[in-house]
């Protein structure tokens, strides 16, 4: 930045250097008649990375940490969408009908928590609406501003122990919501979330019923009658679509740096 050649006696970091600046400039105040002499004496050094690679790469892993969060994300929209818009009972007892419920609760070690069912169901138009602006894009905006912040840290960060130990430390505040969640949660909203059923976004219960040459010859009817979205989306079976995401959010971080 001052225009003077870089060697590695004079590179410093940020914070250094502008020190250094801040007390050039100090004597340069106090003693105006010497200044050629300071000039001499007092070399600031230079504000620099030690190795552009090492930056770069740690951006790279810095934002592979930000993509399974963005993954998290688009799934918890694509369930607001999936699930209908109406209104359905997400807790359900159960109670066995092949045996007397006592013979079912001695035999298999249950208890009455055993038989309650806790399943994603209906949620009215409404209150999608409120998880969109309550939850969703928080943490959208939340990862954005990340995203951004920890890149330009990285960026400005020059030495390479501080850069590395910057980009596992950044992915921590990630956390934060489920280190909240883990202390400052109750035992019954652990209970429930622990009992809470998994909810598929895709079925392949139409393949089941048939036989094998029948599902090869779909699927090759559907590979020869593909469309230019269906042939690139299969592309993407191949470069796992985090790969992809993650390499793009990466140039346009350095791109925007």
């Amino acid at each position: 930045p001052d225009g003077t050649k870089y060697t590695p006696s004079r590179l410093y970091d940020y914070g250094a250097w502008s020190t250094r600046n801040y007390v050039r400039d100090s004597l340069y105040a106090l003693f105006p008649d010497k200044h050629a002499e300071i000039e001499k004496n007092v070399d600031p050094g230079e504000f620099g990375m030690e190795n552009p690679y090492c930056r770069l790469l740690c951006v790279f892993i810095f934002i592979m940490s930000l993509t399974g969060e963005l993954e998290r994300i688009v799934e918890g929209v694509r369930l607001m969408l999936a699930i209908p818009s109406e209104a359905e009972p997400w807790v359900t007892y159960e109670k066995p009908t092949w045996a007397d419920k006592e013979h079912v609760k001695t035999v298999h070690g249950w208890t009455e928590l055993d038989m309650v069912k806790v399943k994603i169901a209906g949620m009215p138009i409404h209150w999608k609406i409120v998880n969109l602006l309550v939850v969703f894009l928080p943490k959208f905006f939340m990862w954005y501003n990340i995203l951004k912040a920890g890149t330009a840290l990285l960026m400005d960060t020059a030495c390479i122990d501080d850069i590395i130990i910057n980009s596992t430390a950044l992915g921590f505040v990630l956390c934060i919501d489920e280190l909240v969640f883990a202390t400052l949660g109750s035992n019954q909203a652990t209970t429930i979330l622990n009992k809470l059923e998994d909810f598929p976004l895709f079925s392949i219960n139409h393949h089941e019923d048939l036989e094998d040459h029948e599902c090869i010859s779909q699927h090759e009817a559907n590979e020869k009658n593909a469309d230019l979205m269906k042939k690139l989306k299969s592309m993407t079976r191949m470069v796992p679509l985090n790969a992809i995401i993650c390499s793009f959010t990466w140039v346009c971080a350095i791109m925007w740096y």
